[in-house]
């Protein structure tokens, strides 16, 4: 997955159940002793069968702390990133990287290798390094991850929380881009290239700054602009709306909403999820 505008990290492991964020099964051997156990109790042939099962203790038993962990089974897990990206705040240039593990008990390190060849930490040279990290172990989830989970969540423009799962451990690691400012020099230079530009371009730029937090009294002006040029596109009054609202012009924001809504009507076949948008958007108002 292309890193624009959203964080976007493809996991290839190869023979590793891990695959693109989905859940995998990872094989854990004979359980050890652990602290909790479940009974299941079931009748077969009038007969009552009792089977006591231990949980395993996964990290710090099965995985051992403060050793290195190839972080998977058979291969270790590979990460690939089509754009830099800050992992933890380390800059790490695009490119292909195998991903390896320190667990801690306080503690993980986290490290990204350039030798894809490399098996475990142990063939990882320092040169190899793309970024070394630590992050902080959330323990005790509120409900055990039976399986080895290698995700994504709280997905934005540019940024994202890339996390580790097993068991009652969750680590998080901060994924962060430089997708906004590259997004908002590609609309400095178009504007100072002084050529007259579409309605849909002065409506992206708009919404992308409202979506943004950016300059609010700018992409009112570029939402202007592009309703200039397409005076009967009832999304740009809405989204002039919404920019309206938010700075919080609630009168001139109604006005513009009610516009939307009287365009939608106008068309021959009005799209009435959009009128309740619009009228949902003025109920807020008031």
């Amino acid at each position: 997955m292309r890193l624009r505008r959203r964080i976007g990290v493809c996991l290839d492991p190869c023979d590793h159940p891990v695959r693109c964020g989905r859940e995998s099964g990872v094989s854990v051997g004979q359980p050890t002793r652990g602290p909790e156990a479940t009974r299941r109790l079931d009748r077969r042939g009038g007969r009552l069968l009792a089977a006591e099962q231990e949980r395993p203790k996964i990290f710090g038993g099965l995985v051992p702390f403060d050793k290195p962990w190839r972080t998977g089974a058979n291969q270790p897990t590979k990460i690939k990133t089509s754009a830099p990206v800050k992992f933890a705040g380390k800059e790490v240039p695009a490119g292909e990287y195998v991903l390896y593990t320190i667990p801690g008990e306080n503690q993980w390190t986290l490290v990204l290798s350039k030798n894809l060849k490399a098996q475990n930490l142990a063939d990882h040279k320092a040169e190899d390094e793309a970024a070394r990290i630590t992050a902080k172990p959330a323990m005790l989830l509120a409900a055990p991850a039976e399986t080895f989970t290698i995700g994504f969540e709280d997905l934005r423009a540019n940024s994202a929380t890339f996390y580790l799962e097993w068991d009652k451990t969750r680590v998080p690691v901060k994924l962060t881009t430089n997708d906004v400012e590259k997004v908002m020099q590609g609309i400095d230079a178009t504007i100072k290239g002084g050529k007259p530009q579409e309605a849909g371009f002065y409506y992206s730029a708009a919404s992308f700054y409202f979506d943004q937090n950016k300059d609010l009294p700018q992409a009112l002006k570029w939402v202007d602009q592009a309703i200039e040029r397409n005076p009967t596109a009832y999304f740009m009054q809405f989204k002039k709306a919404q920019i309206l609202a938010k700075m919080g012009n609630k009168k001139e924001a109604i006005t513009a909403a009610d516009k939307s809504i009287e365009l939608l009507k106008a068309s021959p076949n009005p799209d009435e999820s959009a009128i309740a948008t619009s009228r949902a958007l003025i109920d807020s108002l008031h």
